[in-house]
C-alpha cells in the first residue's frame, strides 16, 4: 500500500503507487508496450512542439475539456506549479527527487491558458517524462499539502478512473470509471494491458493469425496458432487457448460455430447521460408498455435497450 500518493514526495515512489495513480493522473507523455513515448491524444489536441535553437522550448496545447474531478479545468498554471514544487529551490518541499525539473528554466503561459511554454536552461533528452504525472496547481502550491495532504488517498482525479475505496487490511484499491472523464473511454484495455507487460506477459503487436487449431484438428495434444509477427511466421503451442477475437471469433467461424440468431432480432444503442442512476445499484427504469418494452437500464456511464427490430 502506498505511504503517499503524491508520486513526487520523498515516500510516493514505490511502483504499485504509480500504477494506480497511472489511472488517475494526467500526463502529456505515456508509452506503448514497447516503451515508446506516445503524446496523450486525451490532454492534450495536438503533438508538442520542440524547438531546440537558442534554447530547448517545448510548447503543450491542452484540451480544453480537460478538468480535475471539481470541474477546475486544466492549464499551464498546473505545470508551472509542479516545476515550482518539483525542481529542489524551495526545501519546504519534501521531494524524492528533482530530475528533469532542476533542468527547466521557466514554465509559462502561452496564447491563452490552455497553451503550455517550457524553457529548459540546456538540450534535456529525456524531457518527454517530465510533467509525468503532474498534480494540481491547488495542491502543489502549499508544501504542507504537497508533502502530507495525499498520505492517505488520493485528493482527486484527471484520468479515466476515480477512487472508489481503499482497504488497508487486504492491501486493496478498487477505482471506478471517473464520469467526469471526456477522453477515450478504452483506456481501461490499455490500462490492464500494460500492467500484463510489467507483470511478465509476452506482447506481440503488430500481430495477425493465420490458423489456430484445437487437438482434436491437429492431432496433438495441444492447440497450435500459427502467428505472423516481424515478417516471420511462429507458431505456438499451448494446452489451452482462449479465442478473445471479439467479435471476429476466429475460431468459432472456422469450425462453423458462428450463426445468426434468427429467432431473437435484437440491436443495441449506447450512449453517456449525466445525473441518472448508477449501473451498480441495479436500477431499472422504463414503462413495459412503452416502445422500449421496460427493458432500459441507466447509469451515469450508459444506457442500453431493447428494439423490437420488426415492430
Amino acid at each position: 500500500m502506498p505511504a503517499n500518493f503524491n508520486y513526487y514526495e520523498l515516500d510516493g515512489t514505490p511502483l504499485d503507487g504509480y500504477h494506480v495513480l497511472a489511472a488517475l493522473l494526467p500526463t502529456p507523455y505515456t508509452n506503448d508496450a514497447a516503451s515508446a513515448p506516445i503524446w496523450n491524444r486525451d490532454l492534450l489536441i495536438s503533438e508538442p512542439k520542440l524547438t531546440s535553437e537558442p534554447k530547448q522550448v517545448v510548447t503543450y496545447e491542452i484540451n480544453p475539456k480537460a478538468i480535475w474531478y471539481d470541474g477546475t479545468p486544466i492549464t499551464w498554471e498546473d505545470f508551472y506549479w509542479q516545476w515550482k514544487s518539483s525542481n529542489g529551490t524551495n526545501k519546504a518541499y519534501q521531494i524524492a527527487s528533482s530530475n528533469g525539473y532542476e533542468d527547466i528554466e521557466n514554465v509559462e503561459k502561452g496564447k491563452d491558458t490552455c497553451e503550455v511554454v517550457v524553457t529548459f536552461k540546456h538540450k534535456y533528452a529525456d524531457w518527454t517524462n517530465v510533467f509525468n504525472p503532474f498534480y494540481p496547481a491547488s495542491t502543489n502550491k502549499d508544501p504542507k499539502i504537497f508533502n502530507e495532504g495525499w498520505k492517505d488517498r488520493p485528493l482527486t482525479t484527471a484520468g479515466p478512473f476515480k477512487l472508489d475505496s481503499i482497504d488497508a487490511t487486504s492491501k486493496t484499491i478498487t477505482l471506478v470509471r471517473n464520469e467526469k472523464w471526456w477522453g477515450d473511454r478504452a483506456k481501461l484495455d490499455e490500462h490492464v494491458l500494460k500492467l500484463a507487460v510489467e507483470e511478465g506477459a509476452e506482447l506481440w503487436r503488430p500481430a495477425k493469425i493465420l490458423e489456430a487449431s484445437l487437438p482434436e484438428e491437429n492431432g496433438s495434444a495441444e492447440s497450435v496458432i500459427r502467428v505472423e509477427r516481424d515478417g516471420r511466421t511462429v507458431e505456438v503451442r499451448a494446452g489451452w487457448m482462449v479465442d478473445a477475437s471479439g467479435r471476429s471469433a476466429i475460431v468459432a467461424r472456422r469450425r462453423g460455430w458462428l450463426h445468426p440468431l434468427e429467432e431473437h432480432p435484437t440491436s443495441a444503442a449506447w450512449a453517456r447521460f449525466r445525473g441518472v442512476t448508477d449501473l451498480d445499484s441495479h436500477a431499472i427504469s422504463g414503462d413495459p408498455d412503452s416502445e422500449f418494452g421496460g427493458y432500459s437500464i441507466s447509469s451515469r456511464r450508459l444506457v442500453s435497450f431493447r428494439v423490437n427490430l420488426n415492430a
